[in-house]
């Protein structure tokens, strides 16, 4: 497979596109008047408790509250439990090792969808309470939630865009254990020995008060009219290693699956924390068969980085930013970029240069792949990405054979039907063709959901198959497609009404919400009152109008041109009525700036 990056920038946006075998299926856009803030760190004041939600209202600057659960929060306290916590945590650690182990894997519970990640913070546990001392005083920095695992909630959204350990594995059962059966609880009950308690019978006003200053890093963006996810952990990606200073645990990816590869990873970061903190580390996917150099460089930056921003938290005053996430390009090229790229095209001198010295740095043998694409060309219509992102726009998508998918957004789902269309198959089976229609939907159908980055519950109405070998071949082929996808998913199988429901995370808006608006004429309902309901709906107002001034000599109808025409024609019947209910001249002037629903009955 042939990947790219595709970089277009102006002073008012930016666009990247990524693109496999030539065909875009994922694209990330900021405008620079809405950056996103996903990442950034702020420090907060609590404004406001909320003992009923177990959660608090903290002010980061942003206008809009930003919303923080209980259990994404850890008050200063147990004074030098750190010591005992990392060597017990690195005993389980070890006890534990294999593939799907590690603090990715652990991480995996908070990749499912929103709903159950919520319910998991009234049966999770929390462990030991961590301060950092900052040489001033004690800093409160954070906990976890422990359902699976006790990593950073912000680590699905920063790992989601790579490696991320939630992704579904296909199957059709939930709640299942990350790693061998018994693994989990044995890390809880572990946990529990050396003090965590029950996040349900921990009170938000134990460890919270109004007005009380915090370090906080953004781990959702704002989505519709929801303020930002917060948590007190922080967790800074680099190229290699994603550095956590409030745990002290070693964590490696699980598509990392030699157990020898496991083992060089985890005895290189644990000899190389030795000489730079206590803070916990996880190893990216990317790591694998790279050199303790590399790994070093890596560390060195990510350690750096923190004390930098703790040093700013400690200076300034509630509500400020403390710390901003690189630019998209930065970020994008950070995360995405590997040795199967064949190369990066960026429009914007500025950028590329930046983006360039930031891979210099990471991954020197990567920089030749970084390349300037001349100014005078627009990037974005040369590659085809402007037409990709209208189409993306639409619902209904056609396929090459004649068959479309139809893809409806709404606030609780978003619903997808597959349709035949003008295919008819080439043999003489029913089964085959709806066969062949389905297994050719699920390429496409997988791609739009990245490009459209389409998150939380999906619900598929394939086209009904009756033998369920054909089903399962379908499932194993939206699974392998949705794999390529690096936020983390899960796919159910088909249930009685034969539709399949997967469900995937979602930290930011989709594209569709991102570059349109609601319709101010039908209000998002997709609908307008028909014509006719119009005309009725002019009758009635004239009804309610009864009795007229006796001074009025005439009724003057202000409508949009459509209804004047049906007044006029086809619905003349309306307009006889209104004249034998006034007994008056009626006169119809037409509007082409008002929309079809609105009318205006005067009276002269």
């Amino acid at each position: 497979m042939i990947k790219e990056l595709i970089i277009g920038s102006t002073p008012l946006e930016m666009t990247i596109a990524l693109l496999e075998d030539g065909q875009v299926v994922e694209v990330f856009i900021e405008r620079e008047r809405t950056r996103g803030i996903l990442g950034n760190i702020y420090k907060g004041r609590v404004t406001k408790i909320v003992p009923g939600m177990q959660a608090a209202f903290v002010d980061i600057g942003l206008g809009r509250s930003a919303f923080l659960f209980v259990s994404d929060f850890l008050e200063e306290s147990y004074p030098g439990v750190e010591e005992g916590f990392e060597s017990q945590a690195d005993a389980d650690w070890a006890a534990t090792e294999g593939p799907g182990t590690g603090a990715e894997s652990l991480a995996a519970d908070d990749g499912r969808n929103e709903a159950s990640r919520e319910r998991s913070v009234r049966t999770s546990i929390l462990p030991p309470r961590i301060s950092v001392d900052s040489g001033t005083g004690v800093v409160p920095v954070g906990a976890g939630r422990v359902a699976a695992g006790w990593a950073p909630t912000i680590l699905p959204e920063l790992l989601s865009g790579f490696d991320s350990p939630s992704r579904g594995a296909g199957g059709s059962g939930g709640g299942k254990s990350n790693g061998a059966p018994g693994k989990s609880s044995r890390r809880n009950r572990s946990r529990k020995r050396r003090g965590g308690g029950n996040a349900a019978h921990l009170s938000i006003g134990r460890v919270l008060q109004e007005n009380q200053e915090i370090l906080v890093q953004v781990s959702k963006e704002p989505i519709g009219r929801k303020g930002a996810r917060i948590t007190s952990h922080v967790a800074f990606p680099g190229r290699y290693l994603v550095y956590m200073p409030t745990v002290s645990h070693v964590g490696v990816s699980r598509r990392i699956v030699s157990d020898e590869e496991r083992r060089r990873l985890r005895r290189l970061i644990r000899e190389l924390r030795r000489d730079f903190t206590k803070g916990g580390f996880i190893v990216r996917t990317v790591a694998e068969n790279h050199s303790k150099e590399e790994l070093r460089r890596d560390m060195e930056y990510l350690t750096r980085l923190w004390d930098r921003v703790r040093r700013e938290g400690q200076r300034m005053a509630a509500p400020a930013q403390v710390y901003a996430e690189p630019s998209l390009s930065e970020r994008v090229v950070r995360d995405y970029l590997s040795a199967d790229f064949r190369q990066v095209h960026i429009d914007d001198e500025e950028e590329y240069e930046r983006t360039l010295e930031m891979v210099r740095r990471l991954s020197p043998e990567l920089a030749s792949r970084i390349k300037l694409y001349p100014k005078d060309s627009d990037i974005l219509h040369d590659y085809g990405i402007d037409a990709e992102i209208e189409k993306a726009l639409r619902p209904k998508v056609w396929l090459k054979s004649g068959g479309h998918i139809v893809i409806n957004q709404t606030e609780a789902l978003v619903a997808i039907d597959v349709n035949t269309g003008r295919y008819v198959g080439k043999t003489d089976s029913l089964e085959d063709t709806i066969t062949r229609t389905n297994l050719e939907v699920v390429k496409e159908l997988a791609r739009q959901i990245r490009l459209r980055n389409i998150g939380g519950i999906i619900i598929i109405d394939f086209i009904d198959m009756s033998d369920s070998a054909n089903q399962r071949q379908v499932l194993e082929a939206l699974r392998r497609e949705l794999s390529k996808d690096k936020a983390p998913f899960k796919v159910l199988d088909f249930n009685e009404f034969g539709l399949v429901a997967l469900t995937r995370k979602r930290d930011k808006q989709s594209l569709e919400r991102t570059l349109s608006q609601r319709c101010s004429v039908c209000e998002g309902t997709g609908l307008t009152r028909s014509v006719r309901t119009v005309c009725y709906s002019v009758h009635h107002q004239v009804q309610k109008m009864l009795p007229l001034s006796p001074d009025a000599k005439s009724m003057t109808i202000r409508c949009h041109p459509e209804i004047g025409k049906a007044l006029r024609g086809g619905e003349n019947l309306v307009l006889k009525e209104i004249k034998k209910l006034t007994g008056q001249k009626v006169r119809v002037k037409t509007d082409p700036l008002l929309p079809i629903e609105q009318f205006e009955v005067i009276g002269n």
